[in-house]
């Protein structure tokens, strides 16, 4: 890799990591939940409805994202999804029913967030070398969980004091303007372009390349439904205390503090992006999720004992290391089973799964609320699927984990 590759890739990375910062808007719906709650007097579950249509919407359109990616190149899908990112939180500023936010917050935002955040890593992997896919791919991934440290106070702020029409507003013009600068600096490589010690296998093409598959064979194979059964169980329990945060620290630890919870969880998410890429790494992918669903089941299985401001903290920062971990390694599994070349259109059908998770996780735990008055079913229930995504994870192939030796690159075997 030349120098000025050099800087390219990194400008690229950079300008990706200051979008991704701008499209953590779906991690604080909680904020706009209890504003929606206070003036409207909606019930948790229907007041939680526009969340479950944005998962299910941002799953969606990663997959629609990952099939225009190839011919619209990064750059312009980015500015779409930024335009749509802003202009659905400015148009939910004149909402004043659940189905218009579902539409404006849910559909329009969560479309824009999604077609941003798929472009991120299938782009900025093309421009680094194997040896470091993961902990690129967890740096890239990471702008998004480390948003709401920014956004959560800002909207807090907002909300609160120009109240829902024009603090969405303040909102939008903010997730509009800074991102779409950055978009324009980012790009595909030439197509020439080789990363430093990626060198060529014995069937003559470069480690990207190869055993890629389409969306089409890829959904052909087990593995692909073993994934997306663990991507859809394992997220739900992160899913259940980002879209409930600020009632469970109010119903928990009787504090009105949640929306800085919101922050630790992303600082703590951002975190677990970035180490679970470095980690996999060494350990791999499949060690690495097997690990995470241990630890984040122990976190559910306790949850509920956590009644203090303090516990409450330790008990969001665990679940926000362990979600943002898996989403280091799915992305890499999917580029190892099925190669780089349709890891966007492979991935975003993939992430489907989370967006399933997204139903399992709030709505049902929103329901489970209205009817007893607390959360501790919920925590249950993701306990359970985390047990069930764990077992799974025992049936996938095995990897091949690459590290970076003396002499250059080589292939080990182990999972």
């Amino acid at each position: 890799m030349t120098r000025r590759n050099q800087n390219k890739a990194g400008r690229v990375l950079a300008a990706t990591l200051g979008v991704q910062f701008f499209s953590g808007v779906l991690y604080v719906w909680s904020i706009f939940k209890d504003h929606l709650i206070a003036r409207y007097g909606w019930g948790d579950a229907e007041a939680t409805i526009p969340y479950t249509v944005s998962t299910i919407v941002f799953a969606l359109s990663m997959f629609t994202a990952g099939l225009l990616l190839d011919r619209a190149g990064p750059r312009v899908m980015i500015s779409a999804g930024v335009i749509l990112m802003g202009g659905g939180l400015i148009l939910s500023g004149f909402a004043d029913s659940v189905w218009l936010w579902a539409l404006t917050f849910g559909l329009i935002t969560s479309a824009g967030v999604g077609f941003s955040y798929l472009t991120a890593a299938p782009t900025v992997i093309q421009w680094f070398p194997p040896e470091k896919r993961g902990a690129i791919t967890g740096l890239a991934v990471a702008g998004v969980a480390i948003s709401p440290v920014m956004i959560s106070p800002l909207a807090n702020f907002a909300l609160g004091h120009f109240g829902l029409k024009h603090g969405s507003w303040i909102l939008g013009a903010v997730a509009l303007v800074i991102p779409l600068t950055l978009a324009q600096l980012i790009a595909n490589p030439p197509a020439d372009y080789l990363p430093a010690n990626n060198q060529k296998n014995e069937d003559g093409r470069t480690e990207p390349n190869r055993n890629a598959m389409t969306w089409r064979q890829m959904i052909r194979t087990f593995d692909f439904y073993k994934l997306f059964a663990m991507f859809a169980f394992s997220s739900s329990s992160g899913l259940i205390i980002f879209g409930h945060m600020t009632r469970i620290a109010r119903l928990q630890a009787d504090w009105d503090g949640g929306y800085l919870l919101l922050m630790l969880i992303a600082v703590f998410s951002a975190g677990g992006r970035f180490l679970g890429g470095v980690i996999s790494d060494h350990i791999g992918k499949t060690n690495l999720l097997r690990a995470v669903f241990l630890l984040q089941a122990l976190n559910m299985l306790v949850f509920h004992l956590m009644d203090t401001s303090f516990t409450l903290a330790l008990g969001v920062a665990v679940a926000g290391l362990c979600y943002g971990a898996t989403f280091s390694a799915f992305p890499l599994l999917t580029a190892d089973y099925y190669g780089v070349r349709n890891l966007g259109a492979n991935y975003g059908l993939l992430f489907i799964g989370w967006g399933m998770g997204g139903v399992l996780g709030p709505q049902i735990a929103g329901s489970i609320f209205d009817v007893t008055g607390s959360y501790h079913l919920a925590y249950r229930l993701a306990l359970g699927l985390l047990i069930v995504a764990f077992l799974i994870s025992f049936s996938l192939r095995k990897e091949k984990i690459i590290r970076r030796t003396v002499s250059g690159m080589e292939g080990r075997g182990g999972s």
